[in-house]
């Protein structure tokens, strides 16, 4: 995946993948509980930046299932922000400009979770993001309210 994003202000920065994997039956992942037994989990994600001069994101997202449970979901995070409990049938059509997205998660400071030391208030901080299970990154907006959009062709 790669591409790029377009800010409110007219910057533009880089989107590109830096890491992949997929663990299934073929390649599994074993996880030890303490007091518990191991079970295995089929999970399959990518690491991605956004970068541009000053401004650098990283994030991701993964999508897994323990064989214990029947529910698949997944995990998104950028830059501070993070949720790792979304249910992949949870994904929301999105419109933005003209073009609707039917596979997107919305990520924001009211069901995300803030994984750094920066501050509430401070300007660049990712306050909220959606991510598409097809293109990855396509919004984000930083608490100075500087937005960025993905751009398409």
């Amino acid at each position: 995946m790669s591409g790029v994003m377009v800010s409110s202000k007219g910057d533009r920065a880089k989107i590109y993948t830096y890491s992949y994997w997929i663990a299934n039956d073929k390649n599994p992942i074993y996880f030890s509980w303490s007091g518990g037994s191991n079970y295995k989990e089929a999970n399959a994600g990518y690491r991605f930046r956004i970068h541009s001069g000053l401004l650098k994101k990283d994030g991701s997202f993964r999508i897994q299932k323990s064989a214990n449970e029947d529910v698949v979901y997944a995990n998104g995070f950028l830059g501070n922000l993070y949720n790792d409990s979304l249910k992949l049938t949870d994904a929301k059509s999105i419109t933005i400009g003209s073009r609707v997205f039917n596979d997107c998660f919305i990520i924001d400071d009211f069901n995300g979770h803030n994984n750094s030391t920066l501050k509430k208030d401070d300007p660049n901080r990712v306050c909220e993001f959606i991510l598409s299970k097809k293109y990855g990154p396509i919004y984000f907006r930083l608490v100075s309210g500087e937005e960025y959009f993905r751009e398409f062709k």
